[in-house]
């Protein structure tokens, strides 16, 4: 009887228990992979790190403060009663076109704001700036006539749009500078009038700037100012004569041109790059 039942009970040691483990053995691994699958569906998912996070303000928008520095061109043309009484007034014929030129230099100050692409913003500027030229007169031997600017300040509202890093924009405002004239006349017996005199107008410009890291802005800008001197009149000359029209006609032609390098340290949280 009990070598009856052996006899009838399956062997698993023959090909066919083989085959059988193996489907046992591949029905678990797919089980467990579909297992791992729907766990893995349930997780949630975390960011890639090739995706930055969103900036925390626009790149463009804040307070900034910096230094300038490049060339400035002037030219100024005026008239004087220094050597010839009237002449001013009547015909004018003592006249100097001056053209100083040399190095600007300074500091800008401002804040923007930025709207998608449109940036807008306020700027003041203040550049040390020292450049004369003297000249003699045309008609009159021996006197010579001097034209000096001292200093270059402006306060401008801009306008711009950005381009990731980079910033393009056109500004404008008021100007102001100081005009120093002077004409020394042999011919009144070495007599000399000067006067300072601070004039303003108004300037327009633009420039492109690139953010090289946060908060680190480098720039280029061009302005242009026109300045309006009014008559200088009834000064008294070195001699004791009171001239007439000391420095007279300045017309339109009083402007200055500079180009200039800028650096600027920008206020705020640093943006995603």
């Amino acid at each position: 009887m009990t070598s009856q039942m052996r006899q009838l009970t399956p062997s698993n040691s023959g090909p066919k228990g083989t085959i059988m483990r193996k489907c046992a053995l591949f029905a678990g691994a797919v089980a467990t992979g579909i297992a791992s699958i729907a766990a893995a569906a349930d997780m949630p998912i975390k960011a890639s790190p090739l995706w930055a996070a969103p900036a925390t303000g626009p790149l463009w928008e804040g307070i900034y403060v910096g230094v300038n520095l490049g060339d400035a061109t002037t030219r100024s043309t005026w008239c004087t009663d220094a050597a010839i009484p009237l002449n001013c007034e009547t015909a004018p014929t003592d006249i100097v076109t001056a053209s100083p030129k040399g190095l600007v230099g300074g500091g800008q100050f401002g804040d923007r704001w930025q709207w998608g692409n449109v940036v807008v913003g306020l700027e003041g500027m203040y550049d040390a700036l020292s450049i004369t030229t003297t000249g003699v007169s045309p008609v009159v031997a021996g006197e010579t006539l001097s034209t000096k600017f001292t200093g270059l300040y402006s306060a401008t509202g801009q306008l711009g749009l950005a381009f990731d890093r980079f910033l393009a924009y056109g500004k404008g405002g008021w100007a102001g500078t100081e005009l120093k004239l002077q004409a020394q006349s042999a011919a009144a017996g070495g007599s000399l009038i000067a006067t300072p005199d601070f004039v303003d107008g108004y300037t327009v410009g633009g420039g492109l700037e690139y953010q090289l890291m946060p908060h680190i802005i480098l720039g280029v800008e061009y302005d242009y100012y026109r300045f309006n001197p009014t008559n200088v009149i009834n000064v008294t000359n070195s001699a004791g004569a009171v001239i007439t029209c000391a420095f007279c006609n300045f017309g339109s032609s009083t402007h200055l041109q500079t180009i200039l390098g800028r650096i600027s340290i920008q206020a705020g949280p640093a943006p995603a790059f």
